[in-house]
């Protein structure tokens, strides 16, 4: 007898601590929006990895063309090309320091 007495303190304590949903569809726009940041996070690291991409393309993009411009004998304006390739590969080398920096820390971000 004292076991059912439990069973039904027990039901009741339980009856209380139900929670009602602040509306019916609370359930299914949760998801819903579940469902779209988990959409959003796909996005961004397909982004990223698109980013690192074109940053290789870029970055060998532009190894041969100053390698190839470098190997020009006749003088552009006046100057060598020796003289015209230095500041471009010093321009070059600033950018690709800038945009490999902002890479790794958006590749390494716990955010997404």
């Amino acid at each position: 007898m004292d076991n059912n007495f439990e069973d039904a303190h027990l039901q009741e304590l339980l009856s209380k601590s139900k929670k009602e949903m602040p509306f019916r569809d609370f359930e299914e726009n949760l998801m819903l929006e579940i469902y779209k940041e988990n959409e959003r996070n796909r996005a961004i690291i397909k982004n990223i990895k698109l980013s690192w991409f074109f940053f290789a393309f870029g970055f060998t993009s532009a190894i041969a063309l100053t390698s190839v411009f470098s190997q020009f004998n006749e003088s552009i304006l006046g100057l060598s090309p020796d003289k015209i390739v230095l500041p471009i590969q010093l321009f070059l080398s600033l950018i690709f320091l800038f945009l490999l920096e902002k890479l790794i820390k958006i590749s390494f971000l716990k955010n997404h």
